[in-house]
């Protein structure tokens, strides 16, 4: 098992040796070398947080996650032994760390911490800062700045502190070579005599130097500040999420689970590194087209990346992104109605928008389904009130001629699935049903985040578990995995049951459960759970042709790749109906996508073939084998077709 890198889009930290540069992300630690991105390291490189909150290049590589504090020895990621210090969460919600010789120094959650590197020991410091907020080294000593000033001490020497700064919140702090030192306060920055330089009444987070140049960064602005006059003028605007003498982030990490990073940048000359990851982590929907992992979610107009490649595009927003015919990806927006583009060997050749207006300002499209190869998909209105619409799309060399109708208006729902000749809508509580021709004929009282059928039965991920109800008498079956927020629903081809949600990943044989959390396995995170108004599902996707399942997580995409993911599959396939009334779609179920089905007759002569896993009976009554052949295995199945 390994994961997918996403959210290297914010950086949190650098450091430089020789010609090589590691840069701290949320979705892992990127080297760069020259001006080329090396490799990301992450847990597949054996490291213990998908977050690299900082980084470390003096005295070896040492990097600090959410998960581990480690260091680079031996080509391994060894674990610094975290019960050397008071309080583990200390470090593992730490904001730096530097090395110095046998030390290496933290920025802890509220304290600052030092590790001897030669005993595994901590030393213990005498002197209390009050909520520390900056730690560097220059040259042979370490810095700290708290709520009330800069202090300076010897990195051999941790008994005297010298107080160079009093009076004021220190955030940052550079020695410029003809001014001294430059302090980045909470109103501005200062000399070391408390008097202010440049821009009264900011909050200066970042301070760097490149020669006699000035660089800082407020809450809203990075700034220029250049010899000889001195005078600050603004580069560009944004929150700055690190600055130093080479690189810049932007972007804002809002709550650990919704993250928005807006690009790394050299400092030199404000060139993008395109690290080809996402610019967040809250996925909200991923589809498979060939080998290739395309995913969206809740990041700026550029929402959605392709994966190998790390290209990305967009249009604003995504709350969901489905594959309609193999060829047209569909996209609903969080406030910017529907899109539809149509792809040609992995590029779109035409795209088709249909804006708020368009949709009488239901725009914001939270949900699609496909029945009798007609797309629905429900949108909203900003007060609340739902609508169902339909889709006439011809898929040829164009999707422009598509046809839009309104079908159906409800409140508040989100939710569509269609199965057989039924479309299941669900919102507020409840899931209703309707016939084909949309006639509504019956109702469960079930909150759910997803839906999914197999076979008879119909499965509903919900904020408590997996209810599970007949697809016919609509018969209440059972529960499992109770207690947890289910976002991701599969059942397996030897038919086990696989959801994702809070507890991670799970898989339930119908005697035994197994849960792949981020502490058991390298699963970055756990799915996030859904809100009323901005519900995240679709948090897992099976790849059967590769013998994995992606896993969405709101710190990256995890891969699951086992042989129980295919195992007996073939045991499980059947033909429904069977006998076939002519003129009857017959369905293969448990069939694996890009499947063939071939039809012969009793002597061996091919009469039909198909792709896909279904058909329509035009054949004469009489007795038939059906070949299937998917995943690099071919199976026959006996298959009667009879008069009407």
């Amino acid at each position: 098992m390994w994961y997918l890198w996403t959210n290297t889009e914010t950086l949190l930290d650098a450091c430089f040796s020789s010609d090589t540069s590691y840069l701290a992300t949320p979705g892992g630690l990127i080297v760069l070398v020259g001006n080329s991105i090396n490799r990301i390291i992450t847990k597949l490189d054996g490291l213990k947080g998908t977050d690299v909150l900082s980084v470390s290049c003096k005295n070896g590589l040492w990097v600090l996650s959410g998960g581990a504090l480690q260091y680079y020895k031996n080509g391994k990621f060894q674990t610094v032994d975290l019960i050397a210090f008071d309080d583990p969460e200390e470090v593992l919600n730490g904001k730096r760390i530097r090395s110095l010789g046998d030390f290496l120094f933290i920025l802890g959650k509220s304290k600052v911490m030092v590790y001897k590197i030669s005993e595994s020991t901590e030393v213990i410091l005498n002197f209390r800062f009050s909520k520390p907020k900056f730690l560097e080294i220059f040259e042979d000593s370490v810095f700290v700045g708290d709520t009330m000033g800069l202090y300076k001490a010897k990195y051999d020497n941790f008994v005297r502190w010298d107080t160079l700064f009093h009076g004021y919140p220190v955030f940052s702090a550079v020695k410029h070579p003809t001014m001294g030192w430059l302090i980045g306060t909470d109103n501005g920055v200062k000399d070391i005599s408390g008097t202010t330089l440049w821009l009264s009444g900011k909050i200066i987070r970042f301070l760097s130097l490149r020669g006699d140049t000035v660089y800082l960064a407020t809450d809203s602005s990075l700034y220029v500040i250049p010899p000889p006059s001195y005078s600050p003028s603004k580069l560009l605007d944004g929150y700055v999420s690190y600055l130093s003498e080479k690189f810049f982030g932007l972007g804002k990490i809002n709550t650990p689970y919704y993250m928005f990073g807006r690009g790394i940048y050299k400092l030199s000359n404000m060139q993008r590194i395109i690290t080809g990851g996402l610019p967040y982590t809250t996925i909200t929907g991923m589809v498979l087209v060939g080998d290739t992992l395309i995913s969206c979610g809740r990041g700026d107009y550029y929402a959605c990346a392709v994966w190998p490649s790390g290209k990305t595009f967009g249009f604003g927003i995504t709350n969901f992104i489905r594959k309609f015919k193999d060829k047209v990806l569909v996209l609903g927006l969080n406030g910017g109605g529907l899109v539809l583009l149509l792809m040609e060997n992995d590029s779109f050749t035409d795209t088709v928008i249909f804006t708020p207006s368009r949709l009488g300002g239901f725009s914001y499209v939270f949900d699609m389904a496909v029945l009798k190869d007609t797309i629905y998909f429900v949108a909203w209105e900003p007060s609340g009130n739902s609508k169902l619409f339909k889709l006439g799309l011809k898929v040829g060399d164009s999707i422009s001629d598509t046809v839009l109708t309104e079908v159906l208006t409800d409140y508040a729902t989100d939710i569509l699935y269609s199965v057989e000749d039924k479309i299941i809508i669900c919102g507020q509580g409840k899931c209703k049903f309707y016939s084909s021709d949309l006639n509504f004929y019956s109702s469960l009282d079930v909150k759910a985040n997803v839906v999914y059928n197999h076979g008879d039965t119909l499965l509903f991920g919900t904020d408590d578990g997996v209810e599970m109800y007949s697809l016919k008498s609509l018969g209440y079956l059972g529960k499992i995995l109770a207690g947890n927020v289910i976002t991701g629903l599969w059942v397996g081809l030897n038919g086990s049951v696989w959801a994702s949600g809070s507890m991670g990943l799970a898989r339930f044989d119908g005697k035994s459960l197994k849960i792949y959390s981020p502490e058991n396995s390298p699963i970055p995170g756990i799915s996030i759970s859904p809100s009323p108004l901005y519900p995240i599902r679709f948090s897992l996707l099976p790849d059967l042709k590769n013998g994995r399942i992606f896993v969405a997580t709101e710190k990256g995409i995890g891969i699951f790749q086992d042989s129980s993911v295919l195992s007996g599959w073939w045991n499980k396939v059947k033909v429904y109906p069977n006998p076939a009334p002519k003129g009857k779609e017959v369905k293969i179920l448990n069939c694996p996508p890009n499947s063939t089905l071939k039809i012969f007759t009793p002597s061996g002569f091919e009469i039909k073939r198909v792709q896909g896993c279904s058909f329509k009976n035009d054949l004469a009554p009489g007795f038939y084998f059906i070949g299937l052949e998917g995943l690099e295995r071919r199976i026959v199945i006996k298959f009667v077709s009879v008069e009407r």
